[in-house]
């Protein structure tokens, strides 16, 4: 849980200092680490909490279990929403929720690869994604629930469904590029004896 942690306290501090040398905003093309330093920023701190709380709870759950992908999905889950979120014309994103979607999406990917009853649930989350980031902000799961103060992200801040849309596919992108490599072959077990022809 090494990498997790780090982004959980990365988030903290970051949050507590604001630095606008880290923020992810249309700065982003010229200055390309704001990718990953800018989702560390977060605009409340009970939007801090949140997102730290998901990605702890995701991080302690799967890190270990996904240990060959987990820089991948953290990387890219980092990475990829606040790309998307500036390319779309927003002027910036705050948070940790795209690289959440990310976590989710690749522990999707490895409990209904190895459970297949769990495939209606990855389908309920996909169709839930897609249709946030299409329908915008203000039509998403979450606009039906009271907005408290546990969903306030400050003035002039709004939900970004098309980060979670690129959080969950950079997560998809991350585990499945473990699919693409060959196994080594340990020092100890034998090369293989040719077959004769």
């Amino acid at each position: 849980m090494k990498i997790t942690l780090v982004i959980a306290i990365a988030a903290i501090a970051a949050t507590a200092l604001a630095s606008d040398l880290i923020v992810a905003d249309h700065r982003v093309w010229y200055e390309p680490w704001r990718s990953v330093t800018g989702p560390l920023v977060h605009a409340t701190w009970p939007h801090l909490l949140r997102d730290v709380g998901l990605v702890l709870i995701l991080g302690f759950a799967y890190e270990r279990k996904l240990a060959h992908a987990w820089p991948w999905i953290v990387g890219l889950g980092l990475a990829l929403p606040p790309i998307a979120v500036v390319a779309s014309g927003d002027a910036g994103y705050y948070g940790l929720s795209g690289l959440a979607y990310a976590m989710l999406a690749a522990a999707l990917a490895y409990e209904t690869s190895r459970h297949p009853a769990l495939i209606p649930i990855a389908i309920v989350f996909a169709f839930k994604v897609v249709y946030e980031a299409a329908a915008g902000p203000d039509a998403t799961a979450t606009s039906i629930l009271p907005r408290g103060a546990w969903l306030a992200l400050g003035p002039h801040v709004h939900q970004a469904p098309i980060a979670h849309l690129a959080g969950a596919l950079g997560g998809l992108l991350g585990i499945s590029h473990t699919a693409f490599r060959r196994p080594r072959r340990s020092r100890s077990s034998p090369a293989p004896r040719p077959t004769p022809a």
